[in-house]
């Protein structure tokens, strides 16, 4: 009996995978111009300007992110994003991809 369900047990696991799997497209992220308090670049990652971005993250430096904004430290090895070490990421929004907060609708990286 175990023999004839394999094969719908397959099929069921691989549809459940596919169905919970977001479908969105990959982000295209840039670099800000100018630094945030003289020399932290600002990579954008989706749904955010540079303008909103950069004074984001000068207020997190300085002390925390306003709301709804959700920002974290990065941690050794740091990873590159746009050909720029990350040092920290902000984001808020519903999770669409990715890992953290970089992960969400609406989302940056600080440089280190």
């Amino acid at each position: 009996m175990l023999k004839r369900l394999a094969p719908l047990l397959v099929v069921l696991v691989a549809a459940t995978a596919l169905a919970s799997t977001p479908a969105v497209a990959p982000a295209k992220s840039r670099v800000c111009a100018g630094k945030v308090m003289g020399k932290y670049p600002v990579v954008v990652i989706r749904g955010v300007s540079c303008t909103t971005a950069k004074r984001t993250a000068a207020q997190f430096i300085r002390s925390r992110a306003p709301s709804p904004w959700l920002c974290g430290l990065a941690h050794a090895p740091f990873r590159k994003i746009a050909g720029v070490k990350i040092g920290a990421s902000c984001g808020y929004g519903k999770q669409v991809g990715g890992v953290g907060v970089t992960g969400r609708t609406h989302a940056f990286a600080i440089g280190a």
